[in-house]
């Protein structure tokens, strides 16, 4: 677990002190590798922030320099699922399982693995009748990889869980929040990576940028747009320059609660195209670049659940 928060997690003799416990280690087969929460002493009411699995992104097309190849799309987010319920309705243990991110891939590979879902259940099971929170309905999707006649399509973000998929949340408040969906990869025709926005949808988890493509040029891998005045988009990961340059992985940023996706790998008409950053928490992988040999997409980043008791 992480002290990320700067959250006393003592419980003693100040009860009012809060207790933060922080999930972030994947499973990778459901229903088999669980975390146990349990309960702190002294605290009457729990928060639960639940994100899954961001996606992985596409890679960039592999051509003879001068040939036309596009570039990888990028991986969609985890949808998010916050609960706050009274611990008195809880049991003294609960059951977590994170979900993994979507594994990039390499020219040729298709697309990108989607995310795993996260889960917070009262039985290590994932049937409904268990679950007090789940990231989402379906996890986000991977980018496509590119190819000599189209670029790699965007992944599709996490769509939002329902009270069906998590019916004990009904015994408290809960709010559902649909991922960002990726950004196509860059022309084939040559052309810098698909950019992407910070949103504005109150999801905390983004897409990744798409990778370059390129037919005799070198392009950038996709950026993040900047906005005016904003604190969040000074913190946005780098653009790679144009050429054999990988894209940088996504931030974690803990107050205020935000997670940036990869941005994509740049092309290279004559050389070896970028790979994609990876995503952070919940985020999706940037896509790879176009190149003599196509960059790989980046991973999309594993889940996080957040439990915090006051």
């Amino acid at each position: 677990m992480l002290d990320q928060f700067h959250i006393p997690f003592n419980i003693g003799a100040n009860k009012g002190m809060a207790n933060v416990q922080i999930f972030n280690t994947p499973s990778t087969v459901t229903n088999v590798q669980w975390n146990t929460w349990s309960k702190p002493r002294g605290k009457s009411m729990m928060n639960i922030v639940c994100i899954g699995g961001g996606g992985g992104g596409g890679g960039g097309f592999t051509r003879a320099a001068a040939a036309a190849g596009g570039g990888g799309g990028s991986g969609g987010s985890s949808a998010v699922t916050r609960v706050t319920i009274p611990l008195f309705m809880v049991p003294d243990t609960l059951y977590v399982q994170v979900g993994q991110g979507g594994q990039g891939v390499g020219s040729g590979g298709g697309t990108a693995g989607s995310g795993v879902l996260s889960y917070v259940a009262i039985f290590p099971n994932t049937t409904a009748t268990n679950v007090l929170a789940v990231s989402g309905n379906a996890g986000a999707v991977g980018g496509g990889t590119g190819t000599g006649a189209a670029v790699g399509a965007a992944g599709t973000a996490g769509t939002i869980a329902t009270i069906a998929n998590m019916p004990l949340a009904g015994l408290g408040h809960f709010d559902l929040i649909a991922g960002q969906i990726g950004v196509a990869g860059g022309a084939q025709a040559g052309g810098n990576g698909t950019a992407q926005s910070i949103p504005t949808t109150s999801v905390i988890t983004t897409g990744g940028t798409g990778g370059a493509g390129t037919t005799s040029a070198d392009f950038a891998g996709g950026a993040w747009t900047s906005i005016s005045n904003s604190w969040l988009s000074e913190q946005r990961p780098a653009t790679p320059a144009t050429g054999s340059n990988s894209g940088s992985d996504g931030v974690a940023i803990w107050k205020p609660l935000f997670f940036f996706g990869g941005t994509g790998g740049s092309s290279s008409n004559a050389g070896v195209g970028g790979q994609g950053g990876n995503g952070s928490y919940g985020s999706g992988g940037g896509g790879g670049g176009a190149g003599t040999t196509g960059g790989r997409g980046g991973n999309g980043g594993s889940g996080i659940v957040i439990i915090t008791c006051w």
